[in-house]
C-alpha cells in the first residue's frame, strides 16, 4: 500500500535494498524511489491524530518559511502519511548529547517558534484547539481501573506521590486554567529535543501530529524543560536541589528566549512565567515516559520529579535563573 501511494504521486515505488525501518509510537520507513525521491513515511493508525497532521500540513500552507520535513501527501483511508526524507541531519537529542546544540542553533528555533505562534489564525481553519487541558489534571485525581491494572510498578509509584501532594496537584490546575484563558495560538504542542533535525541547511521540526492552537508557553515550557530534565539526570541524589547544574545550558535558553521575544514582541507578559511552570510540568511528563518500561522510579527520576514541583509552585522566583528575562 505504500509502494500504491507513492506512484500515486508520482514519486515511483520503493527500491527494497533502500528502505529502512523506524520503530516508534508510530511505524515508519525511510527510503528512495525509483525515482530517486528520498521518502519518510508514517503509519498513523489512530484517527485523531492522523486528523491533526493533516490538519496541520494543510495550515502550514500558508507558513512557507517554516522550516519543517516537506509533506509529499497522504492516504486517509490507510492512514499514511508521506514526507521528504532529510538526509544528513542529527536529531536534537544526539546534537545535546555531543555538546553540538549551541547557541546559533537555539537562536534559529526561537525565531521558528515564533514565526509559528505569531501565525494568523481562521476560526474556520484546519488548526484545531487542544482536545483535553493541559497539564492533564484528571490525571492527578484518580485513575481507572483499567488504567491502574495496566500500570507499570513505577507508573503507581508516581502516581502515588502526585496523588498526595496537593499543592502540586493544586498549581498544575492553575496553570491549565491559565492556558485556557489565554490566546490559543498555532503550537507544535509536543516539543522535544528528538522531533528537531539539524542539518541539511538549518534546523527543522518534525512530528506536527500534535499540533493544536494552545497557550504559546507549551512550546516555550518544554524547550526548556528538555534542558532541564539533562540538567536532573545529572543530579545523582533524590532531592529537588540542583538547579546549579543548569548554568551550562543557560546560555542555549537565554538566546532562544532573546531571538523568540525579538520575532515576536506582542507576547504576553505573563509568557516567561508560565513557560517556566510548564517547564516543570515537562519534568513529570518525561518521568512518566520512562515510568511505562520500569518496575521502580530510580533516584533520577525522582530528581526530576522534584525540580519540576520546584518550577510548577514557583514559576515567578525561577525566570531569570533559567534565562527567560529581557
Amino acid at each position: 500500500m505504500i509502494d500504491s501511494l507513492l506512484e500515486r504521486l508520482g514519486l515511483g515505488p520503493l527500491r527494497r535494498e533502500s528502505v529502512t525501518e523506524h520503530r516508534g509510537r508510530w511505524h515508519a520507513i525511510t527510503g528512495i524511489t525509483r525515482q530517486g525521491a528520498p521518502v519518510f513515511v508514517k503509519h498513523i493508525t489512530d484517527p485523531a491524530v492522523f486528523g491533526r497532521a493533516v490538519a496541520f500540513e494543510r495550515f502550514a500552507v500558508a507558513l512557507p518559511g517554516l522550516p519543517r520535513p516537506r509533506c509529499l501527501g497522504w492516504d486517509a483511508r490507510e492512514s499514511l502519511i508521506v514526507f521528504a526524507h532529510l538526509r544528513g541531519t542529527v536529531d536534537g537529542l544526539r546534537a545535546a548529547e555531543k555538546d553540538a546544540f549551541d547557541v546559533p542553533t537555539a537562536r534559529e528555533l526561537g525565531r521558528t517558534l515564533a514565526l509559528l505562534h505569531g501565525a494568523p489564525v481562521d476560526g474556520d481553519g484546519p488548526l484545531r484547539p487542544a482536545e483535553q487541558p493541559h497539564p492533564p489534571v484528571a490525571l492527578l485525581e484518580a485513575i481507572s481501573l483499567p488504567a491502574f491494572l495496566e500500570a507499570s510498578g513505577a507508573e503507581l509509584e508516581l502516581l502515588g506521590m502526585l496523588h498526595e501532594d496537593t499543592a502540586l496537584a493544586a498549581a498544575a490546575t492553575r496553570l491549565a486554567e491559565e492556558a485556557c484563558a489565554v490566546a490559543q495560538l498555532p503550537c507544535h504542542a509536543d516539543l522535544r529535543l528528538d522531533q528537531l533535525l539539524l542539518g541539511a541547511g538549518g534546523i527543522w521540526l518534525t512530528d506536527w501530529d500534535q499540533a493544536c492552537l494552545t497557550d504559546p508557553a507549551r512550546d516555550i515550557g518544554a524547550f526548556l524543560g528538555e534542558w532541564l530534565h539533562r540538567s536532573a539526570r545529572k543530579v545523582r541524589s533524590g532531592t529537588a536541589a540542583g538547579t546549579e547544574d543548569f548554568a551550562g545550558t543557560r546560555p542555549l535558553v537565554a538566546a532562544f528566549w532573546s531571538a523568540y521575544r525579538s520575532a515576536r514582541s506582542a507576547a504576553d507578559g505573563e509568557l516567561a512565567r508560565r513557560s517556566v511552570a510548564f517547564a516543570g510540568w515537562h519534568q513529570i511528563d518525561r518521568v512518566f515516559a520512562i515510568a511505562r518500561s520500569r518496575a521502580w522510579l530510580h533516584p533520577v527520576e525522582r530528581a526530576a520529579v522534584g525540580i519540576g514541583r520546584v518550577a510548577l509552585l514557583s514559576p515567578a522566583d525561577l525566570i531569570e535563573a533559567v534565562g527567560l528575562c529581557r
